[in-house]
């Protein structure tokens, strides 16, 4: 009986995901801020179901006595939890508590979108409007930009990091090359100012380019007319435009 119980509250939260996603679209990414949290989630919702505020800036989806509660942060246009309506709203609630959180030294590349940490891949950044704002992910997880949310980290390769070398000015994220970092940017975080690659353009070691990663077509993202072709050659995948 317990099991149907937490079944139907699930299909519940389920059955409303597109109507809250507008309060917190990454609920499933496990994002939390930076800023230590004062109370325990699994303290803080107990046995009960449904929404509660962490603290200023995460929204708890409390699932039941014996699941870990989904952790959010309130996106940037909507940065305050009101603990009263359990909802993330704009403008700053009443609790005396609740103080801007620090600024980041990270540098936006693009005014809006989400960016790994160049050194430390529990941390990732949400960009909005040319402001970045610095999340983290739960113990024992890792930011990934493929999915763009937060995994379990189970092997090295999961854990993605920007290595400036000497004489190199711009430097492939390591797991996922359609990132790189330019260094020596002494007024960014860490020295270093993340960029993405525009559609399916991979960072190649001085620009981006298309690459093949297998044979099929492939939308040109900048122009949807065209396409690209990869096919085999020999040992080597081609590419035409």
């Amino acid at each position: 009986m317990k099991s149907c119980v937490a079944l139907g509250v699930l299909a519940l939260i389920c059955g409303s995901q597109a109507a809250s996603s507008a309060l917190f679209p990454s609920i499933l990414t496990g994002r939390a801020t930076i800023t230590p949290a004062a109370d325990d989630p699994k303290a803080v919702c107990g046995a009960d179901y449904g929404n509660k505020c962490l603290d200023c800036y995460n929204m708890l989806t409390c699932l039941g006595p014996n699941l870990e509660p989904a952790q959010t942060a309130c996106p940037a246009d909507r940065k305050y939890c009101d603990r009263t309506n359990k909802v993330c709203v704009a403008e700053q609630p009443p609790e005396a508590d609740c103080l801007e959180p620090p600024k980041s030294k990270f540098a936006c590349s693009s005014p809006n979108g989400f960016f790994p940490h160049p050194t430390n891949c529990s941390q990732y950044f949400e960009c909005y409007n040319g402001e970045a704002i610095n999340l983290e992910c739960p113990p024992g997880y890792v930011w990934t930009t493929n999915g763009m949310g937060c995994k379990q980290r189970k092997v090295t390769a999961d854990c993605g990091t920007i290595t400036c070398k000497t004489g190199v000015i711009q430097v492939p994220l390591s797991n996922n090359a359609t990132y790189y970092g330019i260094c020596n940017q002494p007024s960014s975080l860490e020295g270093i100012v993340v960029v993405k690659c525009k559609g399916r353009l991979t960072f190649t070691g001085e620009s981006c380019n298309f690459v093949c990663t297998t044979e099929g077509m492939f939308v040109d993202d900048e122009n949807p007319a065209f396409y690209y072709e990869c096919y085999k050659s020999g040992t080597k995948t081609l590419w035409k435009h």
